[in-house]
């Protein structure tokens, strides 16, 4: 069913049915494949979008009585208290769809419009969790591999939020539970536990039980684990815990929100550590975005406005290239896209850039530095991508934003 029969499909149903439409609009953005059911009351009415590929797709508005049932239904199905509309409020919902049982969260939280929520849909049978599946090219999979396998040091994913650092992390995690399974312990520690692998112990923070980060991590530390995920540092002392771990014989695996992945030096320095301890603890940074893949269903090529062809032929050195793009078909919904892969670059850390960082050197000359060194920028991966017809020039614009320019 496309997004379009959805919209036609709900105005004939009757949605005082709220158990079915409950039923239908999570059935369908999970065939779909949205990340997120969005619930937005606009205008007295309440708005249902899906998130898809990075964007939010409207699918049907409601009226007062209608909303109301709806939100309530879904409470229902989250535990949540139906009644209770002044707090914000979080809950799981475990349900059958296709033959299979998946588990979504839900999250409310009241606004001056009245009741807000987003249903995040998590299905682990999509979930790409192969370095290669989500767009590392052979030698940097190669490369940190060979990294991780010596299980110490911090290795960091930086991007922005949506930028898929988790999806990374996980992906890390399993690659290293294959590779070294005789040998190593392996734990997580995240908020929440998104996906459950049932394959290592994986601990959820709780701070209404006073389990923060720093509080999990220490408790991690004591049950002799050689690779450790932190879902994130957030604060100093999740941060001191996590570089002290890897300065001490632990594989740490965790993400910071930062840019480039030189910023991400920046961000671990202005929470007050050394950066002594920085340098020494970290092994690698991975900075990643997500773009949006051209459908194959309706792929074909493209012929560019001419400063888009002398920047192409700049770009690649007047060899020749051919860009694509998506014509929009009933596969896709008619966006001319279909999927995500990453964007990246990785920061290995040498003794150059080590001593660099003890320097005292800004983002800029860490950067400068890495790329001297072999390291392939953001521009550069999504270039690639651009040349291998996986994306578009437009859509590698929009994720790069100012990092990309056209000159």
């Amino acid at each position: 069913m496309e997004f379009d029969e959805i919209r036609r499909w709900v105005k004939l149903e009757k949605t005082s049915d709220a158990v079915g439409f409950a039923d239908l609009l999570l059935e369908q953005a999970v065939l779909h494949r949205a990340s997120a059911i969005h619930f937005d009351r606009v205008e007295g009415n309440l708005e249902v979008r899906y998130r898809v590929d990075g964007f939010l797709h409207d699918i049907v508005r409601l009226q007062e009585g209608e909303q109301d049932r709806l939100m309530a239904r879904l409470k229902v199905m989250g535990g949540l208290d139906a009644h209770e509309h002044s707090v914000p409020q979080d809950g799981r919902i475990s349900t059958e769809i296709g033959g299979k049982r998946l588990d979504l969260r839900m999250a409310t939280i009241p606004t001056v419009n009245g009741e807000r929520a987003v249903v995040r849909v998590f299905d682990s049978d999509k979930l790409v969790l192969s370095f290669d599946e989500l767009g590392f090219y052979k030698e940097s999979r190669e490369q940190l591999e060979a990294l991780l396998s010596d299980l110490r040091g911090l290795f960091l994913v930086t991007g922005p939020t949506g930028s898929g650092k988790t999806t990374t992390l996980y992906a890390t995690l399993l690659r290293m539970e294959e590779l070294k399974r005789e040998e190593a312990c392996i734990l997580s520690v995240e908020e929440p536990v998104e996906i459950n692998f049932k394959r290592f112990p994986q601990v959820e923070v709780n701070e209404r039980r006073k389990l923060g980060f720093s509080q999990c991590l220490r408790a991690a530390l004591r049950q002799d684990p050689q690779v450790i995920m932190v879902g994130e540092i957030r604060d100093p002392e999740t941060c001191r815990i996590a570089l002290r771990a890897g300065l001490t014989g632990h594989l740490v695996l965790t993400s910071v929100h930062a840019g480039q992945a030189a910023e991400g030096v920046t961000r671990l320095l202005g929470m007050g550590m050394e950066p002594y301890i920085v340098a020494s603890a970290l092994s690698a940074i991975v900075s990643q975005r997500l773009v949006r893949i051209i459908c194959r269903k309706c792929k074909t090529t493209e012929d560019p406005p001419e400063y888009v062809s002398r920047a192409v032929e700049q770009w690649f050195q007047n060899e020749e290239v051919r860009l694509f793009r998506g014509r929009g078909c009933s596969h896709c919904n008619g966006t001319g896209y279909f999927g995500r892969t990453v964007v990246s670059e990785q920061m290995l850390l040498d003794d150059v850039l080590r001593r660099a960082i003890v320097d005292g050197a800004s983002t800029m000359d860490l950067h400068q530095i890495a790329q001297a060194r072999g390291m392939t920028t953001l521009t550069e991966d999504g270039l690639q991508k651009v040349r291998y017809g996986k994306t578009t020039l437009e859509e590698l614009t929009r994720t790069l934003g100012t990092v990309f320019r056209l000159d």
